[in-house]
């Protein structure tokens, strides 16, 4: 007696065959939009274009200039600690807070900033550490609002939260 609900052998083979050989067509479909969708979205023109007037620049310059030649130098700690003070963070925080005022629409200020803030957050510990990180969580935030089509800043935010549960 044959069961007329089960399937048949060859036709179940030849279903399998014809899926097998359109799963591969249908990846790739979709490999390529996924590059095309990736690809316009980040040649596309910001909305918000940055003028950039040169005084401003110049001053950025200068200030970093200044600032990360001390924190290299030690200078700026004056307490035999180098580069591993806790002022040498915090004034490099500052300048790049500083230079970010003068130029807004510079995202790698604002990423200094954060990573200024989780250099110090290293050097503490209990809320302090944990209100390092929380500002640094901003930092990632405004970056998040300027660049909306940008990944390291949500990711480097998720990660970091995480971390702090």
């Amino acid at each position: 007696m044959v069961c007329q609900n089960a399937p048949n052998p060859k036709v179940a083979r030849q279903r399998h065959q014809r899926a097998k050989r359109s799963s591969p067509a249908l990846g790739r479909l979709l490999l390529v939009f996924t590059l095309i969708f990736w690809a316009g979205a980040a040649f596309a023109e910001e909305p918000r274009a940055a003028v950039i007037d040169a005084e401003s620049q110049e001053k950025v310059v200068q200030l970093l200039q200044t600032v990360i030649q001390d924190y290299w130098n030690g200078q700026d700690g004056k307490s035999g600690a180098g580069t591993n003070g806790a002022g040498s963070n915090t004034n490099v925080e500052t300048a790049f807070r500083e230079a970010s005022k003068l130029l807004p629409y510079r995202l790698d200020l604002r990423f200094a900033i954060a990573s200024s803030l989780l250099g110090q957050a290293l050097q503490t510990n209990g809320q302090p550490l944990i209100r390092k990180v929380r500002n640094a969580l901003q930092a990632y935030q405004e970056i998040q609002a300027l660049d909306t089509n940008g990944f390291e800043a949500p990711i480097l935010y998720a990660a970091y939260t995480r971390a702090i549960g």
